[in-house]
């Protein structure tokens, strides 16, 4: 039977390997195609693949790839590939771009827009959900795109402030689309669209969160750390966002309260400085 290309690509997105060693695989092939017909034994030769990640590729089953596309139409979920001319450019310039991206939704034109990831702690105060709320408004209105992780506290309360503006947000997605229940999620992938590099069936494991920042910051020009304790996960994100070339913002707060410690850290490590919307849009002008 003749294999569509997108199955040699899901192939290659659900091998198990982790994100550096699929990237490994990317850079020695020009496709997963090529990499599915790999002379035997030439993946265990390659930096970054272990012997158990090249022995996982040389078994050359298709049949978990034809699974999840098979889900994949069932849920309604767009497969774009590496490969393909809707994938963003700006996402392949990381160092571990996933081999697919699973969409709901519509996916803006990334590349010709000023995306702004906004970020920042799951038990946000007040003040750090009205700044978050207020930054998310202006970057759209300025004709940015939102990019949230969408978790409860500053990333929830800036995705819903962007659609609530009548713009456009990119969800990005540290579980397959079903496990997302939220009804945030469905709103986003209306306006917009919900992305994980994780397919249906996928068990969660630990980690998968931080992989999801990369794509976060790599969808992005900027990153805006709006509220965020001296120990968030807000802090390895954006030191990851600074490792791909982006800005890096940060909103500043009161300077004895635990909840700004890690934002005003960032600013006293060279962040920029950020008050509003514009102050972050003036950046990206062109």
């Amino acid at each position: 039977m003749k294999m569509s290309e997108t199955e040699y690509w899901v192939w290659l997105a659900s091998s198990g390997l982790t994100p550096y060693a699929k990237s490994a695989v990317l850079r020695r092939y020009e496709d997963a195609k090529a990499a599915y017909y790999a002379p035997r034994g030439e993946i265990a030769r390659l930096e970054g693949v272990n012997r158990a990640e090249a022995a996982a590729l040389e078994k050359r089953d298709l049949t978990e790839a034809e699974r999840i596309i098979a889900d994949c139409a069932a849920q309604g979920l767009d497969i774009i590939s590496y490969r393909d001319a809707r994938y963003p450019v700006r996402l392949k310039s990381i160092a571990a771009p996933p081999p697919v991206l699973y969409v709901k939704g519509s996916l803006p034109k990334v590349d010709k827009s000023a995306c702004i990831a906004v970020i920042g702690t799951r038990n946000a105060t007040p003040y750090g959900i009205k700044m978050a709320r207020n930054l998310a408004e202006e970057i759209v209105f300025c004709g940015g795109i939102v990019v949230s992780g969408l978790t409860r506290g500053i990333d929830a309360a800036a995705a819903e402030a962007a659609l609530n503006a009548g713009g456009v947000c990119i969800g990005v997605l540290g579980t397959p689309h079903s496990e997302e229940k939220g009804s945030l999620a469905a709103k986003v992938a209306e306006r917009g669209a919900l992305i994980s590099e994780y397919a249906p069936g996928t068990a969660a494991f630990r980690g998968a969160f931080r992989e999801r920042n990369r794509i976060a910051s790599g969808l992005s020009v900027g990153v805006v750390a709006v509220e965020a304790p001296e120990t968030s996960g807000t802090l390895l994100f954006a030191d990851e966002a600074a490792e791909q070339g982006r800005e890096i913002f940060a909103v500043p707060g009161n300077a004895d309260r635990a909840s700004s410690a890690g934002t005003l850290a960032l600013i006293k490590d060279g962040a920029k400085l950020v008050t509003c919307g514009w102050d972050v849009m003036s950046e990206f002008e062109f």
